[in-house]
């Protein structure tokens, strides 16, 4: 029987940006750190920016994008246990592991469709927005005192990050060693009408 595991469903403020809420911030750094107690910040960042962008970041070559995707599952460590988790604050995105596809439910090439039309575009104003309500997110994670390894030196790396304008950060080795994630970042609407409907069958 095929198993589904679902998981919990710096720079000066710029004038566009938008606040953040507090309570959703706590909200999704504790479902974060419930789910993933060794993430670091760069880990919390990363959820955090993919719900802002989904997956653009990374098909700007979409025959790239096939062929990884289609090497990753050959990995002896992708099972066909299905983990979905909602990305940052407001759940725009989910994560989809890779085990959608080993278990059969979802077929590669749907898979991989609903991935690449989760894609958008940003343009440099959003980023700069992003940087804004970043600043704001964090303090509201220091209040927290998480005591993350190596806190301050991701605050200075992400900071630096967003001061070039950009936004993209990799999961910290830390994350990687204990949860070795293989997913795709789907929208919310189109994993839920085309995905989801497949691994409830």
């Amino acid at each position: 029987m095929i198993s589904i595991a679902i998981i919990g469903l710096m720079l000066p403020m710029v004038a566009i940006a938008q606040k953040v809420n507090s309570d959703e911030v706590k909200t999704a750094v504790e479902r974060i750190m419930v789910d993933y107690p060794a993430s670091t910040l760069q880990d919390i960042y990363k959820s955090f920016f993919q719900d802002k962008f989904g997956p653009e970041h990374i098909i700007s070559d979409t025959i790239a994008a096939k062929k990884y995707l289609l090497s990753e599952l050959n990995s002896d460590d992708i099972d066909s246990v299905v983990i979905l988790e909602p990305t940052g604050i407001k759940g725009n995105y989910i994560r989809v592991g890779l085990g959608a596809i080993k278990s059969g439910k979802v077929d590669v090439s749907a898979f991989f469709n609903a991935f690449i039309r989760s894609a958008n575009v940003t343009d440099k104003s959003v980023v700069e927005q992003w940087a804004g309500e970043w600043v704001d997110a964090v303090k509201v994670i220091d209040e927290m005192n998480l005591n993350l390894e190596n806190y301050e030196v991701d605050k200075q790396a992400i900071s630096q990050v967003l001061q070039r304008g950009r936004y993209v950060m990799h999961h910290s080795s830390q994350y990687r060693e204990a949860y070795n994630p293989h997913y795709r970042i789907i929208a919310k609407d189109i994993f839920e009408t085309e995905i989801l409907p497949l691994l409830n069958k």
